[in-house]
Order: structure tokens, then sequence, then C-alpha cells
């Protein structure tokens, strides 16, 4: 499911995409040990639901901004999930908590 998003993204298929990703996640058992690899899957999958939120037209920043930060929760050490925030804060027009996300 995580490869058939992929390869539906590189299609621009956000939406299809998305549904992809949420059904990968569904079977994923994340720990509070970020890096196991179940965690690490979560967070992956989380990080990739933001950026088709993101790329879908409209964009849906409000949940590209609630998956960066539940990515964010499940690996904190990991700089993209603070890119696909500040990506989802910028989208929404917060531009200093753009820059925040960021530090």
């Amino acid at each position: 499911l995580h490869k058939a998003g992929n390869a539906l993204v590189s299609k621009g298929a956000f939406r299809e995409a998305l549904s992809k990703y949420a059904a990968a996640l569904a079977l994923t058992n994340p720990t509070s040990d970020p890096e196991h690899p179940s965690t690490k899957k979560a967070a992956t999958l989380r990080s990739n639901r933001a950026l088709c939120c993101l790329k879908l037209d409209p964009p849906m920043p409000e949940l590209a901004l609630a998956e960066a930060e539940k990515c964010q929760e499940l690996c904190p050490e990991w700089p993209k999930a603070y890119f696909r925030k500040a990506a989802a804060f910028e989208c929404l027009g917060r531009l200093g908590e753009a820059r925040l996300a960021l530090c």
C-alpha cells in the first residue's frame, strides 16, 4: 500500500495516494520508540499524507498540519516532520509559526 501510494504521488494522484497511505497506516503498530521500524514507517506515512494534503487542489492545510504534528510526535528528531509542519503553516498563511517550526 505504501509503494502504491508513492506511485500515485509520482503521477500526481494525491487524493488517491492519501487513501492508500491511510490504509497502510491502519496496518502499522507504532511504539513509543522512535527508532522502532513500525514507528518509523508510521511517521513516513504521516509525512506522506501531509505532503498529499498540501498538493491537493484545493489544499487541505489543516489536515496536513495535523499529520505533520503526529509525524513529529512519532519521530521528534526527524527533520522532515518539521519541514512538513512548516509547509502546512505556510499554506495556512501563518508564516511566523512556519519559521519557528524549522528551529
